[in-house]
This record gives structure tokens, C-alpha cells and sequence, in this order.
């Protein structure tokens, strides 16, 4: 099968365009254009979501003609999501701009569209697709203080509670055919708990969690074996570790576990919530540990025939004979392909983007470095294409002050910015999450301090490789992130010639302990680790962005929601902008709706939203272009 799946794919990258005009700053913006595919299970059929100006709309592809028939049209709606319910009947899971969410269904055979049940903001969860009743589904709404199990008959809507909720559940876990295997929730006192039947359901046995910022476990799915909790332990060691809970004797099988890499989420094929295959994790790309040696033997199979890119089996048939692998790298956005196991043959189905190039992207080059107190430190910088390094560059600080790790993924942002002659820059200085506990920890009270000097080492580091311009180098950081960008500018200011700040507050109040605390800690040690309430407090207006201005002497470019009123939104940019108004420095304040923060990477922009950003980004790349020119 190799060798078939090989030649399929050298027929599918012929196919596309090798133009080498530069691409236009809207189309790295643009909404997907073929997205969330998936097989019906008698595999006859993949449904698909697509996109018309703006305006998303499913349609149904017969596999054995190619005929493709659009069926539902979401004018004014968000879909969340859609299931096969059978292959004659399609679940979607809709929401308007209030938040309003409500179930539909779609019969293939009459044509007609039912609105089942309508749910507030806060529930209308979907908990079960009930592979095998073809008439109902399993759903959660909220109750007071917590979840209900009920269960939807998907063609009239009526609904019949199951469990009502029995204290605090946030969410429930059951097995293939709907049987309550575990819930899992919070009390009041902020102790986390799972609680699992006994006696057919007429009692509960409740086991605490703690009551850290994250749970002691985390719970993914109902095992494969439908009674063991497939989860995450944060219990022991410094890393977390992916295990299989069992209950009932309350043993623990450890399936993965690494000395510096946290374990992430479970891979599913499909809607089968009780069926996992892996567990993800990252390293300089992601990595799956699968439960079933088949599965993993199938996987290394299409990775051989599809090099260079990260695959995921994301539906399947009933019996399993056709698969739908996404497959993407940092220069190829989400494209889809059709695996027909029993014919051994491969096929594309469409791509996200299909007229982004990928011999036209940016590269990414995972690094790593030893910071100045020997702490072990890794970072990614995209390079652009066809330029001689070293590059001028614009080093990402980060969106949030704990955020994810680096990913090898396909960035429009990033994309943006190199196809525009600049590198970009990301560095998981300490704080960061997904290597583990200490290295989380490390970032405590260092938001001014160690923090600032891992993103100048590693800096440093790439000047020494050749790859950054030491001249030409400028700092970006977004929301809560940007407090670290603004200290890092101010304790170095010898490094940057750029500051470009979106959406940064401007007062320290935006900030609270758990903003500035890493790892997982109780409301009780919060305080302690911040050295005391009164201690702690004077950290957080330590972190005041207004007296650093000060120490701000290059350009500045400058992004903020418009500030219609005194809401949190605005972010108190008016502070930033009255100041650089009278501080006689080059700098661009622009106002506008609120854009996405650049790790949403997988986000589907609205046009009003696209256009916002489309029209930033021109400005900002001008900006630069003066500030940053390049050399002849």
C-alpha cells in the first residue's frame, strides 16, 4: 500500500500551483475553504463544510460518483459542530451571535431541516453520539449548580432526563452505549471530584481531586475497554503522565510519560468519543503514543507515504475501510485525503487553503539553547523564503504569560509576516506550559526579570547562528503577553529598534495572582508562592505598564479596540496613545474592532473580523518597512 499511497501522493502535489507571485495579505486571512470533513458510516458519503463569501454551508459528496449536492446553509450562524447520526440523517450543533445554541437535524432522504432544542450559552454540551441508535443522542444541560445526562430523540427534539445532576458535575463520561461510566466536576470549596454509580446508579462514590488550578487527574475519555478513564495524571513527578484509571480497584496503568514533555490531549477517529487511539504530546513536532499496536502500525504507514507532514486520521467508516487523514506541516495548510484501505489507493479531497502554495511558505527551524542560569530552553523562528539571512526579525513575546508551547503547525500570522521579508520569532521561555512542572514553576515572580532574559538569550543565540539581524530586530507582544514584551524592551533596550504593542493593558489591574503564577497551586498556596496578599500585590503594580513607557526609545506601533466606554475590552490603550501623543517619538496608534490574538491559528475569521485584521497587518508592514529597511 505504500507505494500506491506514495504515488498518489506525488500525482496530488503536481496538481498544484507553483505561481510565484507574492500572495496577497487577505489570503492568509481568509475563511477555510473546505474544512471538518467526514464519512457517513456506510462510507457511500463524506459531508464537508465549505465556504461562499462569507457564508458556510454543508454539502454531501457521493464517493462512488463525485456528485456533490450542498444541503444546509447557516446564514447568521456559527456551526459548532455536525455528526452523522446514520447515513441518512445529519446532527448540527448551531449558535447565533448571542451565544444561543440549538441542535438541528438534516434527513438526507425528505430533504428537510429540523430545529430540535435550543439551549442557553452555557450548555447544550454534546456528551454522546450513540454510534448504535440510530434515534437518539446523549446531551447535557445545565441544572443549578450542575450538568443533567439527557437523552435526544434527534428527530422530534424531545428530550428525557437520564441522571440529574448529583452535585457540582461538569461533565459526564459514558461508554458506547450510554451508560454512565464517571462524571467529574468542582464543589464550592474549589476541590475537584469524579463520582462514579454503584448499585445501577441508586448510590455514588465520590473520589476528591484536590482543589489545585488543574485536577490531580484529568479525565479525556472512557477507555477503549469501556470501564477504565482514559486521563492525565498530575499527581506525581514533574511531567504529566497519560494513564488509564480503573475505578473500581482505583490502580493506575501509565502509558506514556516523558522526562520533560507534558502529555496533551486524546486522538479520536471520528465521533466515537468512547473509542481513543492516542494520546499527543510535542516535542519539535507532534507526537502521538497509540493504544492499539494495529493503529500505530496503520499510522506509521501513511506517515511513510506522506513525508514531511503531520497526519491524523480524522473520520472513519463504520468498519473502518476508508479514512479521512488531515495532513498539514508549517508550510502546508490542513489538506484532506481520502484512504481507501481495501483498494490500497489515496486521493485528495480539497485543502483548507488551496491557493496558498506551499513551496511559497516560510520554513520554521525548531532550536534550542541554554539560558544564562544553565536552564535548558527552546524556541522556533520562521524563515522567509529566498532571503539571505540574517534576517530583520520580529520576536513574538506571546499572547498570554503561560502559553503553549511552540507548535509545528501552519501559522498564518507568522506566514504574513515572512512573506513580507521579515523572520518571526517564538521562544518558550520559562512559564510556559507543556514541559512540565518545574519548568513552569521557574516563571514564578520572573514576569520582570528571568522571563525577560530567556527571550534576550535566545536572541543572542540566533545571532550567533547568523539567522537575526542584531540591527534590525522588533518585539511584539498581544494582550496580557505584551506586559512581557514591554519589560523585556525596557531591561533591553539595546536589542530592539521596534516596539509593536496590540492590545497591551495599561493599568496593573488587569493582572490577578493566578496571572502571574505558574503550575498548580490551591487558592490557599497562591498567596504563598506570591510571598503573601501584601507582597503579592506589590509584584502585580510592580508590573505597571505606564512608568515604563518611559524607558521606551524607539518607534511604536500601537493596536487597541476602540474605546467606546470604561470596559475591560478597551484595555486602557487612551493611556498609551495621550502619552506617545507628547513623548516626541515616531509611533502609529490605530483603533478598531477587536482582532484575533496570533495564537488563534486555527480560527475562522468573520469578514468584518478578516478586514479589521488585513488592514492592521498593511499598516504594521509599513511601519516596519520604515523602521526596519531592509538592506541593499
Amino acid at each position: 500500500m505504500r507505494n500506491l499511497l506514495a504515488a498518489a501522493l506525488a500525482l496530488v502535489l503536481s496538481t498544484l500551483s507553483l505561481s510565484a507571485e507574492p500572495l496577497p495579505l487577505d489570503l492568509f486571512l481568509k475563511a477555510p475553504e473546505f474544512r471538518t470533513p467526514k464519512l457517513s458510516p456506510d462510507g457511500r458519503f463524506y459531508a464537508l463544510v465549505r465556504t461562499h463569501e462569507d457564508l458556510e454551508y454543508l454539502s454531501i459528496v457521493d464517493l462512488a460518483t463525485a456528485q456533490t449536492r450542498p444541503v444546509v446553509t447557516f446564514a447568521n450562524l456559527k456551526l459548532v459542530n455536525y455528526w452523522w447520526k446514520s447515513s441518512g440523517a445529519i446532527l448540527f450543533l448551531v449558535e447565533d451571535n448571542t451565544g444561543q445554541q440549538d441542535f438541528r437535524s438534516f434527513d438526507l432522504e425528505t430533504k428537510k431541516t429540523n430545529s430540535l432544542r435550543r439551549f442557553n450559552a452555557q450548555g447544550g454540551f454534546f456528551v454522546n453520539p450513540l454510534l448504535d441508535d440510530e434515534k437518539n443522542i446523549l446531551v447535557s444541560t445545565i441544572d443549578g449548580s450542575g450538568y443533567d445526562l439527557k437523552k435526544m430523540d434527534v428527530g422530534s427534539g424531545k428530550v428525557k432526563t437520564l441522571q440529574a445532576n448529583v452535585g457540582y458535575i461538569q461533565r459526564w463520561l459514558t461508554d458506547r452505549k450510554g451508560q454512565i461510566v464517571a462524571g467529574f466536576g468542582r464543589l464550592q470549596n474549589d476541590s475537584w471530584f469524579m463520582t462514579f454509580p454503584t448499585d445501577s446508579g441508586k448510590s455514588w462514590r465520590q473520589i476528591l481531586l484536590g482543589n489545585k488550578g488543574l485536577p490531580d487527574f484529568w479525565p479525556l475519555n472512557v477507555a477503549p475497554d469501556q470501564h477504565r478513564i482514559l486521563g492525565l495524571d498530575y499527581l506525581a513527578g514533574d511531567t504529566t503522565k497519560a494513564v488509564l484509571w480503573n475505578p473500581l480497584d482505583d490502580t493506575k496503568e501509565v502509558l506514556e510519560e516523558s522526562a520533560e514533555v507534558d502529555m496533551d490531549y486524546d486522538l479520536i477517529w471520528g465521533d466515537d468519543f468512547t473509542h481513543p487511539r492516542a494520546i499527543a504530546f510535542q516535542t519539535d513536532r507532534p507526537g502521538f503514543h497509540y493504544l492499539d499496536p494495529a493503529d500505530l502500525a496503520l499510522a506509521k504507514s501513511i506517515d511513510g507515504a506522506l513525508p514531511g507532514t503531520v497526519n491524523i486520521i480524522v473520520s472513519a467508516s463504520a468498519d473502518e475501510s476508508r479514512l479521512i487523514i488531515m495532513s498539514y506541516s508549517d508550510t502546508l495548510p490542513d489538506r484532506y485525503l481520502l484512504l481507501d484501505r481495501k483498494a490500497g489507493r489515496i486521493a485528495l479531497l480539497g485543502s483548507a487553503h488551496s491557493q496558498i502554495n506551499p513551496e511559497q511558505m516560510a520554513t520554521s527551524k525548531y532550536f534550542t539553547f541554554t539560558a544564562r542560569d544553565g536552564l535548558k530552553l527552546h524556541g522556533r523562528i520562521t524563515l522567509p523564503k529566498e532571503l539571505k539571512a540574517p534576517h530583520r526579525t520580529v520576536l513574538l513575546a506571546g499572547t498570554s504569560l503561560d502559553g503553549e508551547r511552540t507548535s509545528f503547525v501552519f501559522q498564518p500570522y507568522m506566514q504574513l509576516v515572512a512573506s513580507r521579508g521579515y523572520a518571526t520569532v517564538e521562544i518558550d521561555q520559562r512559564g510556559t506550559k507543556g514541559y512540565g512542572l518545574k519548568f513552569a514553576e521557574a516563571g514564578n515572580l520572573q514576569i520582570s526579570g528571568a522571563m525577560t532574559d530567556d527571550l534576550a538569550d535566545g536572541l543572542r543565540y540566533l545571532i550567533q547562528e547568523g539567522l537575526v539581524d542584531q540591527d534590525r530586530i522588533a518585539i511584539l507582544g498581544q494582550y496580557k503577553g505584551g506586559i512581557i514584551a514591554l519589560h523585556t524592551l525596557a531591561r533591553y533596550p539595546e536589542m530592539f529598534k521596534v516596539w509593536i504593542n496590540f492590545s497591551t493593558p495599561m493599568k496593573p489591574d488587569y493582572w490577578g495572582f493566578e496571572d502571574v503564577t505558574f503550575g498548580r497551586y490551591t487558592p490557599e498556596e497562591l498567596p504563598v508562592r506570591m510571598g503573601g496578599n501584601k507582597a503579592g500585590k506589590a509584584y502585580i503594580s510592580s508590573l505597571d505598564p505606564m512608568p515604563l513607557l518611559s524607558k521606551v526609545r524607539v518607534p511604536s506601533f500601537h493596536y487597541y479596540p476602540t474605546l467606546t466606554n470604561e470596559s475591560r475590552l478597551a484595555y486602557h490603550g487612551d493611556r498609551a496613545e495621550k502619552y506617545f501623543g507628547k513623548a516626541g517619538l515616531p509611533y502609529s496608534f490605530i483603533k478598531g474592532s477587536e482582532i484575533p490574538r496570533l495564537s488563534d491559528i486555527h480560527g475562522t475569521l468573520g469578514q468584518l473580523q478578516r478586514k479589521e485584521t488585513e488592514r492592521v497587518y498593511t499598516e504594521l508592514i509599513t511601519f516596519l518597512n520604515q523602521h526596519l529597511a531592509a538592506r541593499n
